[in-house]
């Protein structure tokens, strides 16, 4: 998953220098407070503590708690990849995010 692309789906980026800028929430009052950066696949609220790669944005975004929601993150992942998991258990969609 290009975190870019991901990102791009809720809020809107635009290029600036090697990165990737936008604003999330209030934070447009007072200017830019997201960037991504697209050849490490990472993100940064700059008015926040958050940040991280596409599991954590997904975590960030749709309010989960990374470490007790994993399963339903993969399944949001997955399904912005176009991969079924139907049938699987939480056992194997563990092991599918461990390799990731």
């Amino acid at each position: 998953i290009n975190i870019v692309d991901l990102i791009k789906r809720d809020i809107p980026l635009h290029l600036k220098g090697d990165s990737y800028r936008g604003t999330i929430g209030k934070a447009g009052k007072s200017g830019e407070s997201l960037v991504v950066t697209p050849n490490k696949q990472l993100w940064r609220n700059t008015k926040g503590n958050e940040g991280g790669d596409v599991f954590d944005w997904i975590a960030f975004n749709y309010g989960l708690d990374r470490d007790s929601n994993f399963a339903e993150i993969i399944e949001v992942a997955a399904d912005f990849a176009g991969i079924s998991l139907e049938g699987l258990s939480e056992e194997e969609k563990k092991a599918i995010a461990e390799e990731t």
